[in-house]
């Protein structure tokens, strides 16, 4: 989502994205705009960001191990960084706790 948009172009971005996966009979585009906007009133009133990092590359070293990823969105604030990184996972609810080992 690109909070410098109008709402208008919010919704034709998302209307164009949703076409494009095929998903736009199956989840409404206001339904997901409204999503957005209370994650992002959220972020602001509890982190009050000063900036924005969408796709941000992130490497850290332990020991002789190199981890690289991508994160979804880091926060820059007052109080440091903030790595938000949405994931999914088909299995059981259950095993959530070993896989997040």
């Amino acid at each position: 989502d690109r909070s410098n948009l109008t709402e208008e172009q919010r919704r034709a971005m998302l209307t164009r994205i949703l076409t494009a996966f095929g998903v736009e009979k199956n989840i409404a585009a206001d339904d997901v705009l409204a999503q957005a906007t209370a994650f992002y009133d959220y972020v602001e009133s509890t982190f009050a960001p000063t900036a924005y990092y969408r796709e941000w590359p992130l490497q850290m070293q332990v020991g002789s191990q190199f981890m690289n990823g991508i994160a979804d969105l880091v926060l820059e604030s007052r109080q440091g960084l903030l790595v938000i990184d949405h994931k999914s996972y088909a299995g059981a609810v259950a095993t959530l706790p070993q896989k997040a080992q």
